[in-house]
């Protein structure tokens, strides 16, 4: 398998992971409160990334982080919780579709933001491609009556919100081969879980059912674990713009658990949206799998 298919695959995974993530995670809000079900997402997560580097790297190197690690570990944490405030600022202004639409800027942001420091080339393949899927992904998240809830500060916190997904993206593709991405992954989320717990307190137990932590504990086995290692680690082979180009598949593929998971049949719009996402996330990706054995420009 070359380098450029080792990161295509993994970014597929990692999508596939953050897709049934979800629906589990919805399912697991159903049986208690959203600030129980975040403070379980991640400290299962966070448990899940500190085994698994302890027995990659048969060390405790999760407390042993050297200071880049360390410093970017912080920086991570930071992104994550600013990205997350943007996205729940930018959801009490427009609808949970446009602020997914808009938080997708991150493609273009990741695109100018690797080019810009990170020197990679991009090609027409990359940019037509990158337009065809934002059409199918506005196919698939938005009607008539969402774009007309078009609010000016609902989407700069959206676009904000990207803006921090986006630099967590590049300087993962920048640092990837000098840091250990299960060991810092496991520090920001263990600081993501101080910072919660700081600020909303610790659940009772009585307040707690099984169902919840059943659910949180699989979702985040399946996101904040599997789906993001997987992409951290396809940043080692690929280019960061690629990366984020086919993660919009993401939405798609959600539509698959959903309908297991709730029984929600997609919208023959849906379908329509999602065959031209895929269409265009296979443009640039096709050609650099075809074009170069090794990590090539899209």
């Amino acid at each position: 398998m070359t380098p450029t298919q080792k990161g295509v695959v993994l970014t597929l995974l990692a999508s596939t992971g953050a897709a049934v993530f979800l629906s589990v995670f919805k399912l697991g809000t159903e049986y208690g409160s959203l600030q129980h079900a975040v403070l379980f997402l991640l400290g299962s997560a966070a448990a899940f990334n500190t085994v698994a580097s302890i027995v990659s790297t048969r060390s405790l190197a999760v407390i042993r982080l050297d200071r880049k690690s360390f410093a970017i570990s912080v920086v991570f944490a930071l992104l994550t919780l600013g990205g997350n405030l943007c996205a729940t600022l930018a959801l009490q202004r427009i609808s949970a579709p446009l602020t997914s639409v808009f938080q997708q800027t991150q493609v273009v942001l990741v695109a100018y933001l690797g080019a810009r420091w990170l020197g990679e080339t991009l090609t027409s393949r990359f940019w037509i491609g990158g337009l065809l899927a934002g059409f199918g992904l506005v196919l698939l998240r938005l009607d008539a009556a969402r774009i007309s809830e078009f609010n000016a500060a609902g989407t700069t916190y959206a676009t904000l919100s990207a803006l921090c997904f986006a630099l967590m993206a590049v300087i993962t593709k920048r640092y990837i081969h000098e840091i250990q991405p299960i060991a810092v992954n496991a520090v920001r989320l263990w600081m993501a879980v101080l910072i919660w717990v700081l600020y909303h307190g610790l659940p009772q137990l009585a307040e707690l059912r099984w169902q919840l932590i059943a659910c949180c504990g699989v979702a985040a086995f399946l996101g904040p674990f599997l789906a993001r290692i997987a992409l951290m680690y396809s940043l080692r082979y690929i280019p960061a713009s690629l990366t984020t180009l086919l993660g919009l598949i993401t939405p798609a593929l959600a539509l698959i658990p959903a309908f297991i998971v709730f029984g929600m049949l997609p919208t023959s719009r849906e379908l329509l949206g999602s065959i031209v996402m895929i269409a265009g996330i296979a443009l640039p990706t096709l050609g650099a799998l075809r074009d170069s054995p090794t990590a090539a420009p899209v």
